[in-house]
């Protein structure tokens, strides 16, 4: 497989599926980069605004596909990759839901139907971060949630 185009490809499918829910709060499309992880590929790919960066990754090892916010001065990293422990995840900030292990099992369950493929992951993703950007936001600057 092409890293190049493969990242140009993942590029093209986050900024179509994901970039509606992140130009709604100002970002621009940044870069996209590839990452070798031991004959294997990864991606990320960074928006920015004002306040923050997003980065949108696919790890083919990890079998991830996932999203991390960081400030505007973080380093272009791969989320999976950040020595800097600037990126983080933008759930990381909201009270975990303290449900009984049967309930969590089935929401679980439920869940699976976002990670049919990737465009369903990244649909998933886009409202994963309608869902949890303010109180990330907050989170990065050191704020409490509003």
């Amino acid at each position: 497989m092409d890293p190049e185009g493969a990242t140009s490809t993942f590029a093209g499918q986050v900024k179509g599926i994901v970039g509606r829910s992140l130009s709604r709060r100002g970002f621009t499309f940044d870069r996209a980069i590839t990452v070798d992880e031991g004959g294997r590929n990864a991606a990320a790919v960074f928006f920015r605004n004002r306040d923050c960066l997003i980065q949108i990754y696919w790890s083919q090892r990890a079998g991830e596909l996932n999203c991390m916010i960081a400030p505007p001065d973080a380093a272009y990293e791969h989320g999976l990759y950040d020595r800097s422990a600037k990126w983080r995840y933008l759930n990381e900030f909201v009270a975990r839901p303290d449900v009984p292990l049967e309930q969590l099992t089935e929401l679980l369950e439920a869940d699976k139907v976002h990670f049919q493929n990737q465009d369903t992951w990244l649909t998933w993703l886009g409202t994963r971060i309608d869902d949890y950007y303010d109180s990330a936001l907050a989170g990065i600057k050191g704020q409490k949630p509003s």
